[in-house]
């Protein structure tokens, strides 16, 4: 079944980027889908997390962002989505409680390292300087380069409370972040950076801002995206602790003493 209106795309099926034999099978929400919508409603019931009708209207925009991060949406433009991969669970979502966390001496280190780096809080939108890093990013990083124009117009563009962060170093744009902000919490939507400043741990660098920045206003989550424990690119996710993962529609706290719990999660056929 295909909806083609602006406000809800049942589901959209594309090759999984994780795993070879896969098919990401993703559900499609509209930000805009107006609050008492019966779409909104059987959104909830298909993430069997059910909202009750007289509270749904009440819900202003960031709160609505804070409902959709809870259950495991991410955003890519002006759509919230959630993987309901048919027989596959391995892409769990993660949130660190930022009122909780601490920084090791190594992320001491990184910020120490990276204390030159001035960063800058900006409308987001895309420009030329920032295409050319998104190019270069993709090329290098994950070996594409489709269209990297589109790709980032969604990334900035579409939710009315982007923090796009730029990160530069004398002067030269070397990093742009992405973060979402809701009403009590943020999600990392994306972090790009130019690859030949690497050592730099650039990455840490603007996950630890992106924490500060959530602790400073006073908000309580911090949502990273998915983490994957048979996947090196969404594994390193588990460095961040305390964690809380989002396990059969509960959260519950990561648990790094056990790994293998994470692992091979399919569900029975």
């Amino acid at each position: 079944m295909e909806d083609d209106s602006d406000f809800f795309i049942p589901t959209y099926q594309t090759p999984c980027g994780y795993f070879e034999d896969r098919i990401n099978e993703t559900l499609i929400l509209s930000i805009n889908t107006p609050e008492d919508s019966d779409t909104l409603l059987d959104c909830v019931v298909l993430l069997e997390n059910p909202l009750q009708n007289e509270n749904i209207s009440s819900i202003a925009t960031l709160a609505k962002a804070d409902y959709f991060f809870s259950c495991g949406f991410r955003r890519s433009g002006k759509f919230f989505y959630a993987n309901l991969c048919p027989g596959c669970t391995r892409c769990i979502p993660i949130r660190i409680p930022v009122k909780k966390f601490e920084l090791t001496k190594r992320y001491r280190r990184i910020l120490k390292n990276n204390s030159d780096v001035r960063i800058e809080c900006v409308k987001s939108e895309v420009t030329p300087e920032k295409l050319e890093l998104f190019h270069k990013y993709n090329a290098v990083r994950h070996e594409r380069d489709g269209n990297c124009e589109e790709t980032l117009a969604e990334l900035h563009s579409g939710y009315p409370n982007i923090n796009e962060m730029d990160y530069f170093i004398n002067d030269k744009l070397v990093a742009v972040g992405i973060l979402d902000l809701g009403l009590k919490s943020s999600s990392s939507n994306y972090f790009y950076f130019d690859p030949d400043y690497s050592k730099r741990s650039l990455g840490i660098f603007s996950v630890l801002k992106e924490i500060e920045i959530t602790q400073q206003t006073g908000r309580d989550f911090y949502y990273l995206g998915f983490y994957i424990e048979e996947s090196p690119k969404m594994r390193y996710k588990s460095q961040y602790q305390p964690a809380q993962l989002r396990i059969k529609g509960r959260w519950v706290n990561f648990d790094k003493t056990n790994f293998t719990i994470y692992k091979s999660t399919d569900k029975e056929k």
